[in-house]
């Protein structure tokens, strides 16, 4: 297991690393969401349908 880190800015903003970028193939102008449970928080990569567009658009 990596690890990698982060800081936030003042507005709550922080830059993903690169590593996280390329195993995710993040790209700029993607979207990504956090899904949140309980104490633990997974991060999803971009949706790539309108149908996923849709069911995530509340988010």
């Amino acid at each position: 297991m990596r690890t990698t880190t982060s800081k936030l800015t003042t507005k709550y903003q922080a830059t993903i690393p690169k590593a996280v970028r390329n195993i995710l193939h993040l790209k700029t102008g993607d979207t990504i969401a956090f899904d949140i449970e309980d104490d633990s928080i997974l991060i999803m990569e971009e949706w790539q349908s309108a149908a996923d567009e849709e069911a995530y658009s509340d988010l």
